[in-house]
């Protein structure tokens, strides 16, 4: 069910599963980093499904044994398997079948189609993607597909983008914290009047542009 799983969550295409599989470095990057944060990652059953059927039918020995790899390995990921109610896959296959009837995506990719499909019935905003199919949506024709269908959007997006903009947010947080306010330094400034320390940095509050210092503000008699 949907209110027992983590707030956070991506969507896995099966293209990311299986480079998971082969041991391609950003993959086990994106997935160290993304679980450290608290990322829970869902497998839509059309992933699923593709990788039994790569499984078995793939024209090579290593595409088949690749899905193999993933679909062993999948829970020892911490790779959640979606399961979706008959009503829910319902709504699902009508919505990708509007995707394929507004030429979002061409006819043959109906299985993307139905992943994309299956992530916003679940709720989940983000489906992380190597294809250039999901990737090259006309957003905002895809924008108005979710609305008309009373969805909520998802979102193809590339793994290692995705993964750059979390580290990008660390580096951030890296630089802010050199100059840390803390809390002990706060108060003993305020017990000591806020007397400024020579050579150190002030922490100040802004004022939101509307409010005066209390300073400005004539005692009571």
């Amino acid at each position: 069910m949907e209110a027992l799983r983590p707030r956070k969550q991506l969507a896995l295409d099966t293209n990311l599963l299986l480079d998971l599989a082969a041991d391609v470095d950003f993959a086990h990057d994106f997935k160290e980093v993304f679980q450290r944060r608290g990322y829970a990652f869902l497998a839509p059953p059309t992933v699923l499904a593709e990788l039994h059927e790569q499984s078995v039918n793939s024209a090579t020995m290593p595409k088949r044994e690749l899905a193999r790899i993933a679909l062993a390995k999948i829970v020892g990921w911490d790779v959640i398997p979606l399961h979706l109610s008959t009503l829910e896959t319902a709504i699902a296959e009508r919505l990708a079948n509007r995707f394929l009837e507004l030429r979002l995506l061409p006819d043959f990719e109906y299985n993307d189609a139905m992943i994309l499909a299956e992530t916003a019935v679940e709720n989940i905003p983000l489906l992380v993607t190597s294809d250039k199919h999901l990737l090259d949506l006309d957003e905002d024709a895809l924008a108005l597909a979710f609305t008309e269908a009373d969805l909520p959007a998802a979102h193809p997006v590339r793994p290692k983008a995705l993964l750059r903009a979390m580290r990008q947010r660390s580096e951030i947080r890296l630089a802010l914290g050199a100059f840390p306010c803390e809390k002990e330094q706060a108060v003993e400034r305020w017990q000591s009047g806020l007397t400024r320390t020579p050579g150190e940095r002030e922490c100040l509050n802004s004022t939101g542009g509307s409010n005066p210092p209390l300073s400005a503000i004539p005692a009571q008699a």
